[in-house]
């Protein structure tokens, strides 16, 4: 049996462990992360995140500094750079 989901009461996110550590902050626009890049970068990142749909849900996380893809954790996390 699957324990339940933390949900931090002050940020909304979801997380596997209660009280987990995290910066509460509110997650931003995916599309903001590619913003100066070329087009290969984001078109990379897509069919990365369509080849781990395949396996199930996922969340995508556009976070501060990082784009993060999360099932029950965060289980990758990308950066994206001008090339």
């Amino acid at each position: 049996m699957t324990k339940p989901m933390w949900v931090c009461p002050a940020c909304g996110r979801s997380f596997a462990n209660q009280r987990q550590s995290h910066t509460c902050a509110p997650l931003g626009d995916v599309d903001a992360h590619f913003d100066g890049t070329e087009p290969h970068v984001r078109r990379t990142f897509d069919y990365v995140l369509e080849v781990v749909r395949e396996f199930g849900p996922v969340l995508v996380l556009a976070e501060k500094t990082r784009i993060a893809l999360q099932v029950r954790m965060s289980f990758a996390a990308f950066m994206p750079r001008r090339e």
